[in-house]
């Protein structure tokens, strides 16, 4: 493999990962001014980051990436304990 094709690789994985890390910059930008995050910057980043598990790049698979946005996306904490084996 020559290294010309591995370093535009290299580059198009971070570039594919720039839209997530730009929100994610923006989330905090908006959580130091209001003290709060808004739902649509939430669920555009787990839309992005579920986006970016079907590509040839991919950091996590589709399931993972589902499976690691559930938690965060329930208030109750008492959901949380009982769906993880918890104490009720």
């Amino acid at each position: 493999m020559r290294k010309g094709i591995a370093r535009r690789d290299d580059r198009t994985g971070i570039l594919m990962c720039a839209p997530v890390v730009g929100m994610t910059f923006v989330a905090a930008v908006i959580d130091w001014r209001e003290r709060r995050i808004p739902n649509w910057v939430t669920f555009s980043l787990i839309l992005s980051g579920l986006a970016q598990s079907f590509t040839p790049h991919a950091l996590a698979s589709p399931a993972n990436s589902l499976l690691a946005s559930w938690p965060g996306s329930v208030d109750d904490r008492d959901v949380c304990d009982q769906a993880l084996g918890g104490a009720t």
